[in-house]
């Protein structure tokens, strides 16, 4: 069965690197949704190009675990670069409500002997064309190493929910998530902060959609569909989460030493007196705090409305706290 959809991974339900910039040389890769990338992180970089702002992850001896991996024959200028780009096998093939792919016929294979020699991609207008190299399934066959690689990310949900779980600043390295220049709070590699526990530790990702409907959220007055990040530690498969104010071991189950970090309280809001700490959320507005959290909210007058129209009888919701916490 697919591991896609079935992982339960929230981001928020978990729980820094200092120096120069990284200059090590490493191919930068493309990556669609649905393809599943093992590689040890070293580290987080973060450029301001024409576009906006980028982080950079640097990723060490990758592999391919899932997907189908290309190499580019023609770029928009029509000449031959050679980016590599990983394509999940949902370009060619549909899933099913289990999210395991299905053969374009009946009896038939899950193979690129389906797929021809060559893809073409449009983005902006623009036609990249990739040369089909090979396919890979977990489970089935043996991971394709893509060596020493970075992947740039611009502004996105899935860029704000890999810079909140791979920064040690958390939900606060995000700035202003409506400004393409501004949506990280960082310029460099050492603000960013890569969490300690992080670099060097061997991690499993991939990027998936996410669809919720007014059925899933009351106040949701349309279904939107959006593309997230899902981050696991690739030898014991437990969700790699965002650090929050409880202690972050539980975003390691197999590694108690991680809470052996300072106190995150020392990073909260109101902290010094540790109230913050004292409240605890009715059941329901917590739930909407999570969903927030998952889902990128940040309009912080459009929250107020929602967990005003959803607190119970006699809770007054402290919004410096509820906005803390998300």
């Amino acid at each position: 069965m697919s591991r896609f959809g079935s992982t339960d991974y929230d981001a928020t339900g978990g729980g820094g690197s200092s120096g120069g910039q990284d200059y090590k040389d490493r191919e930068t890769i493309l990556m669609g949704s649905y393809a599943i990338v093992e590689a040890t992180l070293d580290t987080v970089g973060v450029f301001d190009g024409q576009y906006g702002l980028n982080i950079i992850p640097g990723l060490d001896d990758a592999e391919v675990i899932e997907g189908v991996v290309t190499s580019r024959v023609e770029d928009k200028n029509g000449e031959a670069d050679n980016k590599v780009r990983v394509f999940g096998w949902d370009h060619w093939f549909d899933r099913d409500e289990n999210m395991d792919l299905e053969p374009m016929v009946e009896g038939g294979e899950i193979s690129t002997d389906e797929l021809g020699r060559r893809v073409t991609m449009e983005a902006g207008g623009d036609k990249y064309k990739y040369q089909i190299d090979e396919g890979v399934l977990e489970g089935r066959d043996e991971p394709v190493s893509i060596g020493d690689v970075e992947l740039w990310l611009g502004n996105g949900k899935k860029a704000r929910t890999l810079a909140k779980v791979l920064s040690e600043r958390g939900p606060e390295i995000i700035g202003d998530d409506e400004d393409d220049h501004a949506w990280l709070d960082a310029e460099d590699r050492r603000e960013f902060n890569l969490r300690d526990e992080l670099q060097g530790r061997r991690i499993m990702f991939w990027f998936e959609q996410v669809t919720l409907t007014p059925e899933d959220i009351d106040d949701l007055d349309e279904t939107i569909t959006y593309t997230d990040a899902v981050v696991l530690d690739a030898e014991t498969e437990a969700p790699i989460t965002i650090m929050n104010d409880e202690e972050d071991e539980d975003s390691f189950e197999s590694d108690s030493s991680d809470s052996d970090d300072e106190d995150d309280s020392d990073n909260m809001e109101g902290s010094e007196s540790g109230d913050v700490d004292e409240q605890e959320l009715p059941e329901d507005i917590e739930e909407l705090v999570d969903m927030f959290a998952r889902t990128g909210q940040s309009d912080r007058d459009q929250i107020s409305n929602i967990v005003n129209d959803e607190a119970p009888d006699g809770y007054e919701p402290d919004m410096e706290f509820i906005m803390a916490e998300i």
